[in-house]
């Protein structure tokens, strides 16, 4: 019910002009530092980390994405936000590493 209130009363509030959000975090400047902590905190992340090596091992074996998704996510990793893997997740996660 909270929820719906609040959905409710942001759609009136947008509907009314107003610009919602805190507007340093609109810029440019603003989104660059949001995309680098969010890369940063990614690469600091244990899980992350963890499911990395696993990752690298699964590929040099010849698995594809969606089956090193699938194999994460029976093995109980999750996300840093706490889903299951799905491909893109695993190719970001790769990619991320490989390049710190």
């Amino acid at each position: 019910m909270i929820s719906s209130r609040t959905k409710s009363a942001l759609q009136a509030k947008r509907a009314q002009g107003a610009r919602l959000g805190k507007p340093e975090n609109l810029t440019p400047e603003g989104q660059r530092k949001g995309g680098e902590t969010t890369r940063r905190n990614a690469l600091a992340n244990e899980n992350n980390r963890r499911a990395a090596s696993m990752i690298v091992l699964m590929r040099q074996a010849g698995r594809n994405l969606t089956q090193i998704a699938a194999e994460l996510n029976r093995a109980g990793f999750r996300t840093a936000k706490g889903g299951r893997f799905q491909a893109t997740q695993v190719m970001r996660l790769a990619n991320q590493h490989a390049h710190s």
